[in-house]
């Protein structure tokens, strides 16, 4: 189950994604949880027979300890990059989860009781992502290539 705090859509990304899980992705509007406080939202999900929360709540571990063990259910939480937001916090949240699902998967599958997890953030720098190419370095190499028969 994914909370309210993560896009919507990221549950469908991940049921795409990962369709031979024996895992269900749902999001809590899909199920009208949205509005619901973390303690009845924490026992629905158990009730309906979901494993795992999936969300970007950072107190509900310490505030709402009781529910989640009471529950029984694996809870999967990420502290987004406070810094962003529009497109770039959307894109953020989205891979982080999305990265790292297989592991969170293992984990849960080889697990002997409840596990609690936290994502790491996927980097953001410009330079952690992206490396950009000039193109002088890529003629010369045609260049190279032109000339160079072997």
């Amino acid at each position: 189950m994914l909370d309210e705090n993560i896009p919507q859509t990221v549950a469908a990304l991940l049921s795409a994604t990962y369709p031979a899980s024996r895992h269900q992705f749902t999001h809590v509007y899909d199920v009208d949880w949205g509005s619901e406080k973390d303690d009845p939202l924490i026992a629905a999900i158990a009730d309906h027979g979901y494993d795992a929360l999936i969300t970007e709540d950072r107190r509900q571990l310490k505030d709402h300890a009781p529910a989640l063990v009471r529950a029984g259910i694996h809870r999967i939480g990420y502290k987004s990059k406070t810094r962003l937001s529009g497109t770039a916090a959307f894109t953020s949240k989205t891979a982080t989860v999305v990265a790292a699902m297989d592991l969170v998967i293992a984990e849960i599958e080889d697990a002997e009781e409840q596990v609690f997890l936290n994502l790491h953030n996927i980097p953001l720098e410009r330079g952690q992502r992206l490396k950009v190419i000039s193109s002088d370095s890529v003629r010369q190499l045609a260049a190279r290539q032109a000339t160079d028969p072997s």
